[in-house]
């Protein structure tokens, strides 16, 4: 468990749950085997997120934020915590689709 938590950690977004939360939900004996039908689930969910297209107002708490001003003197920053869940989400997507994105930009890449 401390994996997951090390490599998704973070901050909570609008449902106030940050990784040590998702972490005890998800790999908890407390819950027995409901830790893996959730993640059977988000699975799932992921999947249809990628292959479907979804209603907005179905996963508008998913897309959410939590604001956090942050002080720049002179000014405030606003910063975005979103969910454990849609960071996990995209990490999933990018890990995808790496290879093929990378493939489609990079005769556009110019570093030189």
């Amino acid at each position: 468990s401390s994996g997951i938590n090390a490599e998704y950690g973070g901050s909570a977004g609008p449902s106030s749950i940050d990784s040590d939360g998702w972490t005890r939900i998800l790999c908890s004996k407390h819950f027995k085997s409901s830790g893996t039908d959730l993640c059977n689930s988000f699975a799932k969910f992921i999947r249809i997120l990628a292959t479907e297209e979804v209603y907005h107002p179905y996963i508008a708490e998913l897309l959410s934020s939590r604001l956090i001003p942050l002080d720049k003197q002179p000014g405030v920053r606003p910063i975005g915590v979103g969910e454990i869940l849609r960071r996990i989400a995209g990490k999933c997507f990018a890990m995808v689709l790496k290879r093929d994105v990378t493939a489609a930009t990079a005769p556009l890449q110019s570093c030189g």
